[in-house]
């Protein structure tokens, strides 16, 4: 048998044992043992096992694995998540939407701390989904940023998926944690600029605090939350800020979060027992499990080496296939979608870690940059409809009023956004590559310079979105007076906002991609129109469009004239006219009310 086919054996079993429900490191373990005999003899077995363990045992950064968990096991059972929120709840409450923030800040600084997204989302439905559902919060919307919220905590340090990264692709932690804290934290913000900006449009989704209740709430009571709630960030910050200075090593900065989380927890009063011999329950069985599955991967990986199976890997898809380094990448990232769909992250890393790691480094990639995209995109894989691991999760956790299509259709915004921040990585970095940022820039302007034969031929895309808007324009005028009052009268209030979103997307999208983005305008013309017609969308339609061309045509105009025979993008004076026409159009409608 060729190196190839015992390769693809050995890949095809590890395969079959997983499906037959067998433990992740037990399979792939047994597997290299097995293929080692084969291929080297018993002695060749044996010296495999002993060398991946002695491996693991001399890795130093791995004695961070269980101060780590330990800490997330402290601050858990010692309710300090439970402060936290309770923080957030009085804090946030006045602000629309306001819980929903504080629970994405929970949700990534619990899944942080304990490495695992799991354990944030576990506490996020049992402690935040129930409070937010009880003061009116739109069950859709609130499952979707707890799933969202818990997947981030995988990318923010400290990451024991990142940990488990480096051990296997032999890269330095601090760099993996340095490289993921700000993607992390741009998708949080993502999250809460999304929640904040659907709650103002739509308040009924996210309901306030009472006034009656706000002031039920002292000062004093707001400052005592506020000391209990803090505990955990000072926690994060006191064994982060050493390490991040440079000061201590990554080892002593673990010490230090499990240390403290523990003496905060005995001056609280909270120490007891029971809570001992669950966090060292909790933390040997966690640690034991990864040691297991790390010493399986390298034991397999190891085989893998020996047979040259990477090799001819990349051959295949370099040369027989003929694919770019990137189209391969890409391949590789679509591979843990699917996977996504039925493994968590530890059990993906550790069967495709042996093939993919030494691929990447093949193909002059960074491992350290390929590390935060593959834990990018297992967070998409967890939620992703129709297996996504958090999905089932959430279901078994939250009430028996949110069902499954609640969950899968809360996801949608959620998964868009992370897959939008990444496509837009993604192009920065191939056009940081190419040297062509401030082209990528100037694409983006809104500008008619591109649009010329051969480029504007999709733009006739929109002549049919116009017809189709047209043709449902009752049905969506109606959709826009609330879903009470279109199901009163018999329409389908989702499937006709899934349309006129559908519709809105499509003509967007394919005006940005031709000319590029136009400020302020879908925000002053249908507003403008409305204010003086009404809000019939039928009648309103063709004034739309008029008005919107002649705004358009004439800072067109504006911009090739300013500054002749230079031209300026129609985008910089749309924004600045848009901007001022939008200000005044607030503070009438403010002055009408």
């Amino acid at each position: 048998m060729s190196y190839e086919m015992i390769a693809i054996s050995m890949f095809l079993g590890m395969l079959a044992l997983l499906l037959t429900g067998q433990r992740v490191f037990a399979g792939i373990g047994f597997v290299a043992v097995i293929a080692a005999i084969a291929l080297w003899g018993d002695r060749g077995g044996h010296d495999l096992a002993f060398t991946s363990a002695i491996k693991l045992m001399n890795w130093f950064p791995m004695l961070t694995l269980p101060m780590f968990v330990w800490m997330g096991y402290v601050m858990s059972e010692t309710r300090m998540a439970d402060d936290l929120y309770r923080m957030f709840h009085v804090w946030f409450g006045p602000v629309p939407g306001g819980l929903a923030v504080g629970t994405i800040l929970l949700m990534v600084l619990v899944s942080a701390m304990n490495g695992l997204s799991v354990a944030g989302l576990a506490i996020g439905a049992t402690i935040a989904l129930p409070e937010m559902l009880r003061r009116g919060y739109d069950k859709v919307m609130v499952t979707g940023i707890i799933q969202g919220g818990s997947s981030l905590g995988i990318l923010v340090p400290p990451s024991i998926v990142l940990v488990l990264y480096a051990m296997i692709a032999r890269q330095p932690v601090g760099h993996l944690w340095l490289a993921g804290v700000f993607p992390g934290l741009l998708m949080a913000g993502l999250f809460i600029v999304y929640v904040l900006i659907r709650c103002g449009l739509n308040p009924r989704l996210a309901p306030r605090l009472s006034p009656d209740e706000l002031a039920q709430i002292t000062w004093g009571e707001k400052l005592r939350l506020l000391r209990a709630g803090i505990t955990p960030l000072v926690i994060f910050g006191a064994m982060m800020g050493p390490f991040v200075a440079g000061y201590v090593s990554l080892v002593e900065s673990s010490v230090v979060g499990a240390v403290i989380a523990s003496a905060v927890a005995v001056i609280k009063g909270r120490w007891t027992r029971t809570i001992w011999e669950t966090c060292l329950r909790g933390t040997l069985n966690v640690t034991c499990m990864f040691m297991w599955i790390l010493l399986a991967a390298l034991a397999f990986g190891a085989v893998f080496d020996g047979l040259g199976a990477v090799r001819a890997i990349e051959s295949f898809f370099l040369e027989e296939l003929g694919l770019t380094r990137w189209q391969v990448i890409i391949l590789m990232q679509v591979s843990f979608l699917i996977m996504g769909m039925f493994l968590d992250d530890t059990a993906m890393l550790v069967i495709v870690a042996p093939l993919y790691i030494p691929l990447v480094r093949a193909l002059e990639f960074d491992l350290i940059w390929y590390g935060v995209l593959y834990t990018i995109t297992c967070q998409i894989a967890y939620i992703t409809p129709p297996f996504g691991y958090n999905l089932f999760l959430m279901r078994a956790l939250a009430p028996d009023h949110v069902t499954l299509g609640d969950i899968y259709r809360s996801i949608v915004p959620i998964v868009g956004i992370m897959v939008g921040a990444v496509i837009s990585a993604v192009s920065s970095f191939f056009a940081l590559q190419a040297d062509m940022l401030q082209q990528l820039g100037i694409w983006f302007m809104g500008s008619f310079t591109s649009v010329y034969k051969g480029q504007y031929e999709v733009l006739w895309l929109v002549l049919v979105v116009l017809a189709a808007v047209f043709i449902y324009a009752d049905r969506l005028t109606v959709i826009g007076l609330g879903e009470d009052i279109a199901t009163n009268i018999g329409l389908n209030y989702n499937r006709m906002l899934l349309l006129g979103t559908s519709l809105i997307a499509v003509a967007t999208g394919v005006v940005t991609v031709v000319v590029g983005s136009l400020p302020f305008l879908g925000l002053i013309v249908p507003n403008a129109v409305s204010m003086v017609r009404g809000d019939d969308l039928r009648s309103n339609l063709p004034w739309v469009c008029l008005l919107g061309i002649g705004i358009v045509t004439v800072c067109d105009l504006v911009g090739r004239i300013i500054i002749a025979p230079f031209e300026m993008p129609v985008s910089v004076i749309l924004g600045v006219l848009g901007a001022a026409v939008f200000i005044v159009m607030i503070v009438r409608s403010t002055r009408a009310r």
